[in-house]
């Protein structure tokens, strides 16, 4: 196993940066052939030898943490693809377990409470829900903000199902069918 622990404690009066491990691979030799590289492969698995405990599996836990002091700027993760004729940022596959609690391919919780969230899941046939949950009332709204035209265009039924029982639309912030 691989352990860095690695403290700056001197003071800086200059610029400076700092990488834990910087990995730069190169391949210009390649001239046929179907070529992979890959940066960086983790693939941890824990399976419990009995039918009892909590396995808990996670592939990367990132945590960025940065300072007030300054003009200061914190990223948990930037990714970036491109160059090639099909470029996609992030990919996520997921595995489908229909009823399961706590299934998506994406969760996003509040840092306020987390038990706030939004999810995406995609199941068969490209199915897809989105979903916000309030742990304590019904106040997990969804708002889009497009800085341009929001398009609804299915291949069959658009569907607006209000519990509330209620209805409104809007132009230009004042009602004109409620």
């Amino acid at each position: 196993a691989l352990n860095i622990d690695m403290d700056k404690t001197a003071a800086t009066t200059s610029n400076n940066t700092i990488y834990g491990i910087n990995l730069d691979m190169d391949n210009t030799s390649a001239t046929e052939g179907a070529n992979t590289m890959i940066g960086m492969k983790v693939t941890p698995t824990l399976t419990h030898a009995a039918d009892n405990g909590t396995p808990i599996v996670k592939g990367a836990v990132i945590t960025a943490t940065g300072t007030a002091n300054g003009a200061s700027t914190t990223t948990g993760m930037e990714l970036t693809a491109t160059g090639a004729d099909n470029n996609s940022g992030l990919i996520i596959n997921c595995s489908d377990t229909t009823g399961a609690a706590g299934n998506a391919d994406l969760k996003i919780t509040s840092s306020a409470n987390p038990s706030d969230y939004f999810t995406i899941i995609v199941g068969a046939e490209g199915a897809t829900n989105i979903t916000t949950v309030d742990a304590d009332t019904t106040a997990a709204h969804l708002t889009l903000v497009a800085d341009g035209n929001v398009v609804l265009d299915a291949a069959a039924d658009i569907i607006l199902d209000a519990a509330g029982n209620n209805l409104t639309f809007k132009s230009g912030g004042t009602a004109i069918l409620d």
